[in-house]
């Protein structure tokens, strides 16, 4: 068995909302049945409701939207993800078709110099409560998510289509931009005779920008793969981590995630995300990481012990 330790600092490219605990309540919106889209009254509820059900098992959440009558986005293309058979494909070309046939469901990407096939909009923190055309409604307004941020659209589009030409302006796409560490990426490879795995945790924080307001954002997300064909694949396998991690900003000042030790099944899961708005509307906060230690294993023989000081 050989192994490699990768570690790759870049600029975030993630956008997320605010986060609530798990004894918080959780707002149950309207579903327009003729639309089969979920309606919040307000920002705050949205919220609320997004944090909760990003928080929930894959069991709760089907649960939860089976209640509201409503089947999201992230269902449907994580559904779809799952009955893929990777020994069908015989080269990469392959890959490529099959992915491009169904680019509205998975989507097939260069990263750090490697290619990941993966359940579309996956790092899309909305995924789980906007509908199939990825799209949800605040009060009156109707709002589109793309991958690089969220639009607002004419409400009275009916298909697809129409709202991608009906996008009127950007409401929270727009980075901050910042020569501090914003993001880190963790993370080792094994190789068990002729299969490759890896264990990837993304640590993020950065400021961005809702309804002319600076938001400062803290994330940290924990990936399993394996690889076909050339291929990073998500594949679920039992992990035990340990994540600590230091962060500051010029709004919030220090802070520290001291996480607990955890042993369970994961695919695709973030340990925090999290949104906090700052005063002065639209500003610079400089948010930077500035320390991380991370012990983690999985079944696929994947091991981190890293510590880094920014």
């Amino acid at each position: 068995m050989t192994k490699n330790i990768f570690t790759i600092a870049i600029i975030a490219i993630f956008f997320v909302f605010t986060s609530c605990g798990k004894d918080e309540l959780v707002i149950e919106p309207q579903v327009s049945t003729k639309t089969d889209i979920l309606t919040f009254a307000t920002q705050e509820e949205l919220d609320k409701t997004l944090s909760k059900v990003n928080s929930m098992s894959k069991e709760e959440r089907l649960s939860w939207e089976k209640k509201q009558g409503f089947k999201s986005f992230g269902t449907i293309c994580d559904e779809f993800y799952e009955t893929i058979n990777l020994e069908q494909f015989k080269s990469f070309d392959e890959v490529k078709e099959f992915a491009s046939k169904h680019s509205d469901k998975i989507s097939l990407s260069e990263r750090y110099g490697e290619f990941y096939c993966e359940p579309q909009k996956n790092n899309v923190f909305e995924r789980y409560i906007m509908n199939e055309n990825s799209m949800y409604r605040i009060g009156k307004t109707t709002y589109y998510r793309s991958a690089d941020g969220v639009f607002v659209v004419d409400s009275t589009s009916k298909d697809l289509a129409n709202i991608q030409k009906s996008i009127k302006k950007s409401n929270a796409s727009s980075k901050v931009s910042s020569s501090f560490v914003t993001e880190y990426i963790v993370g080792d490879t094994s190789t068990i005779g002729s299969d490759h795995y890896r264990m990837m945790f993304t640590l993020s924080t950065y400021n961005t920008m809702m309804s002319l307001t600076t938001y400062v954002v803290r994330q940290i997300k924990l990936d399993n793969y394996a690889r076909w064909l050339a291929i990073w694949w998500l594949r679920t396998y039992n992990s035990t981590y340990t994540v600590k991690v230091k962060g500051t900003d010029l709004q919030w000042g220090n802070w520290f995630l001291d996480g607990p030790t955890e042993t369970k099944d994961v695919k695709s899961v973030y340990l925090l995300n999290d949104a906090f708005p700052c005063a002065g509307g639209s500003v610079n906060t400089q948010p930077s990481l500035t320390w991380y230690n991370i012990v983690a294993t999985n079944e696929k023989n994947c091991s981190i012990n890293s510590s880094r000081t920014f």
